[in-house]
């Protein structure tokens, strides 16, 4: 039962790793909700049908996750079951958390041999070829006033390692700004 996940993913400490196919099932449920953030593995097809490619990870519960944990009626709409007549009344529905996105391009874009997933508590870094994401939560991200400057060393960090391993230089630009706003629109800064 989505409600029984949530409820314990809300009252245990987080990131948390889930490696069986039934609850990585229900992580993928809950975030494709916008009631948690995670990192869910690609499904691979085997002869007996398809399982995950590897664990799944729980970073956080959205505050529109932890509303839900306090009000197990909002659950349905939230999940998209379809509201019982008159509980649409009872509520406005909740519009996802604004996203922000810092995107930085490095060169040469094979610098590292895999995509990268980093969790951290306040955000997600992603490294990929010739690219690096970092996904923050938008008001997180302007009541921190020194999180880009860390997350510009983090970045710089992960470089260097590659660049002390491999004495292959880089390049790196500045980090450019995506805001996602719960409409779905994208502001660039």
């Amino acid at each position: 039962m989505p409600f029984d996940f949530l409820q314990l993913l809300c009252n245990t400490t987080l990131p948390l790793r889930f490696e069986s196919a039934s609850s990585i099932d229900q992580v993928c449920i809950l975030e494709s909700a916008g009631l948690v953030e995670a990192i869910v593995p690609p499904t691979t097809e085997y002869e007996d049908g398809d399982k995950y490619a590897g664990p799944a990870t729980v970073l956080r519960v959205t505050a529109r996750g932890r509303d839900a944990c306090h009000d197990r009626n909002l659950l349905p709409d939230l999940l998209h079951f379809g509201a019982s007549p008159g509980k649409a009344d009872r509520h406005e529905p909740f519009p996802p958390p604004e996203i922000v996105l810092l995107e930085w391009n490095f060169s040469p874009p094979d610098y590292f041999d895999r995509c990268i997933h980093v969790a951290a508590r306040t955000h997600v870094l992603k490294i990929d070829i010739g690219k690096i994401t970092a996904r923050i939560d938008g008001p997180l991200y302007r009541k921190n006033e020194t999180l880009r400057e860390a997350l510009q060393k983090e970045v710089l960090t992960w470089l260097r390692v590659v660049q002390m391993l491999t004495h292959k230089p880089f390049e790196l630009s500045a980090p450019h700004m995506r805001s996602i706003h719960p409409v779905g629109a994208t502001e660039w800064m």
